[in-house]
């Protein structure tokens, strides 16, 4: 009973640090929960691609609780560094470890059981309204059917309940492991730099750039994932070194200057100077938390905005029969117009292309040398069209002469030469075909490129022949609801042995699911981050607070004025918020071209899309950085001003 008295005493003395706490956990607990119940309930249980739509969900909720773990750990090891002196106080007092780790014990357990009820019960208020948010971003055109997993209730409890003990017991460990010198030192510790570590921080730079360079410098597609993985290590590790010997090194150099003397420089640079090591860390997971924010806010909503170009680079119509024998397409072309006719859909746009050999090749200047990787990068897909299929195709009359070739590009991109090279013979272009009606797509990290060339050349030169032959029609209509799926299955069921049949509209449904999946996850990814980075900033504040109001009386004491005092917060504030901001700038400046080669080998995503999504982010981002900015600075300014700084005028 007197444990826990002293327990509820602690909590309200130092709500200024337990409360951003505990609502951080509550809106933690209230994410997992919602991405959970979503998983144990049947909501999505009757929609089309439920699979996915649960595996995508399961892999959501598996982040999103890593970085709850991880948050959590860093949260709390925080208060409990915060609290030592506090601590050795009861030691000093009588009190042994057993009853201090008691009292600690007592005090995570309420703030496990405040999360937990807050937390839960926001979960199932906004839990609804977040699948609705769902439904809605997958463009699922049915009714849900949302109903609340009390299993999910009790697995977030036992989860949350597991971390919570796992906390408990390092701390318990640590405050075993501490004797009371250290509990009464370890928080009055500063950072005594004699020396500049030159070496250090050039080492820190190299690592930075090395992440850069290596990022700006892959361009295989096969190797894409495993240097993107290796460049955000070297970049997490050199952002690290850079904020704590970097920036020393910068300070050190401002020390030397003959503006440092000035009071206003001499109080800031001081100030850092005195604490260093321990913004630095902070400062540095501030950047990496606003680093992934950025990523991935502009990598999901790039997706999400260009998925109807997406769709129509990869089908250029409705309705696309494909076969590799061209008798039996045929038939089921032919089957196709007559089931739409049968279930009284319309079609219109009816195109052909026929298509004998395809082969890619790698581009050196002029000449194009053939290879047998698929996946390799900069990759030239030729589709070789023979002249006489492609006049019959299309109702024209063209001719060629030897050696000569028409080419087509999805997007009429000049890509060839007026003479190139290609299977060891040198080709002269006739004329590029600029036709809307052409049947082509685009695949993800190719350029397409359709050749037409005469018999003679083609049998020469492209002797392994395979036609492949495409229909492609546009609906103009599509009757009711159940005559169209009809149609399709119909359709469909015919196909199988002759080919396949492609709805447009099949692949729109599925694409939209992940896609309004991919951005649901980065809004609410995004939301953590910036949490947790409120929650950085605020704790660096306080603790920054905390640390110099001492030595700001004393300045005052002597002579300096309120007005002095707020000005250098105010400069220091907007020195230390600025640094983070402007790494995760240049973080991502570096990032998007990797980003972007690989969102172009995934899909035939628009780049000047990724470029205007990106700027967008990153000036909403910034402008709600310097909200959070503005907010936790004046916590900061508020720990001084609240000790009894005397106002002085400046004379």
């Amino acid at each position: 009973m007197f444990l826990s008295k002293i327990a509820r005493n602690n909590i309200k003395a130092n709500k200024n640090m337990i409360i951003p706490f505990f609502i951080a956990g509550s809106l933690l607990t209230a994410f997992n929960f919602i991405l959970l119940n979503m998983i144990e309930s049947d909501s999505f249980k009757n929609i089309v691609s439920a699979d996915v739509v649960t595996i995508f969900l399961k892999y959501s909720f598996g982040i999103i609780l890593a970085i709850t773990v991880v948050f959590m750990f860093y949260a709390d090891n925080y208060l409990s560094q915060s609290r030592n002196r506090e601590l050795s106080l009861y030691s000093m007092l009588g009190m042994n470890k057993r009853q201090i780790t008691g009292v600690i014990t007592i005090e995570e357990i309420l703030t496990y059981i405040a999360t937990q009820v807050v937390g839960i019960f926001l979960g199932i208020g906004f839990s609804k309204l977040s699948s609705m948010l769902l439904f809605k971003m997958m463009s699922i055109d049915m009714k849900m059917n949302y109903r609340l997993s009390f299993k999910a209730i009790l697995e977030i409890i036992a989860i949350f309940a597991i971390i919570y003990l796992f906390i408990i017991l390092r701390n318990s460990i640590k405050i075993y492991r501490l004797n009371l010198q250290e509990f009464f030192n370890s928080t009055s510790k500063t950072e005594n730099i004699k020396r500049i570590p030159w070496i250090r921080g050039i080492i820190s730079f190299i690592i930075l750039f090395a992440g850069y360079i290596l990022a700006l410098m892959t361009k295989d597609p096969q190797k894409m994932l495993t240097v993107f993985l290796l460049a955000v290590g070297l970049v997490i590790f050199g952002i690290f070194m850079t904020f704590s010997f970097g920036s020393i090194v910068v300070l050190k150099f401002l020390k030397g200057r003959k503006s440092y003397y000035k009071i206003k420089n001499f109080v800031m640079i001081s100030g850092l100077t005195h604490r260093l090591r321990r913004s630095s860390v902070s400062l540095a997971t501030i950047c990496l938390l606003c680093t992934a924010t950025l990523v991935t806010v502009s990598v999901t909503a790039c997706l999400f905005a260009g998925r109807n170009q997406i769709l129509e680079e990869a089908y250029p119509r409705e309705v696309m029969v494909h076969s590799d024998r061209e008798s039996k397409k045929e038939n089921l072309s032919g089957y196709v117009e007559s089931s739409a006719k049968k279930h009284d859909i319309k079609l219109k746009d009816h195109a052909r292309l026929s298509i004998d050999a395809s082969i890619s090749a790698k581009k050196d200047e002029s000449n194009f040398k053939e290879i047998s990787n698929p996946a390799a990068s900069d990759l030239y897909q030729f589709n070789i069209i023979n002249i006489d299929n492609y006049n019959k195709d299309n109702g024209t009359n063209l001719k060629l002469s030897s050696n000569k070739v028409y080419y087509y590009t999805r997007n009429n991109d000049e890509v060839l030469d007026k003479k190139f090279k290609l299977k060891n013979n040198e080709w002269t272009v006739e004329k590029q075909i600029k036709d809307n009606n052409f049947l082509a797509n685009s695949q993800p990290g190719k350029t397409n490129i359709y050749l037409v060339m005469n018999s003679k050349e083609e049998n020469k030169y492209f002797k392994d022949k395979d036609t492949f032959v495409y229909d492609g029609f546009n609906i103009k209509d599509t009757g009711s609801k159940k005559q169209f799926q009809n149609f399709m299955d119909d359709s469909a069921s015919h196909a199988a042995g002759n080919g396949f049949v492609i709805f447009a509209h099949n692949e729109y449904v599925a694409l939209n699911i992940v896609m309004g999946g991919f951005l649901f996850l980065g809004g609410l990814l995004a939301i953590v981050f910036m949490l947790i980075t409120a929650l950085v900033m605020y704790y660096r504040q306080l603790a920054e607070g905390l640390s110099d109001r001492d030595d700001y009386i004393v300045m005052n004491e002597i002579g300096m004025g309120v007005s002095q005092v707020k000005k250098i917060v105010q400069r220091q504030v907007n020195w230390t918020s600025a640094a983070p901001l402007i790494f995760s700038a240049v973080n991502l400046l570096f990032a998007f071209t990797l980003l972007n080669r690989l969102l172009q080998y995934i899909t035939p995503a628009n780049p000047h899309l990724f470029i205007e999504v990106t700027l967008i982010t990153l000036l909403v981002f910034a402008v709600v950085y310097a909200v959070l900015s503005f907010l936790t600075g004046r916590v900061y300014f508020s720990l001084i001003k609240n000790n009894k700084l005397n106002d002085r005028r400046e004379g």
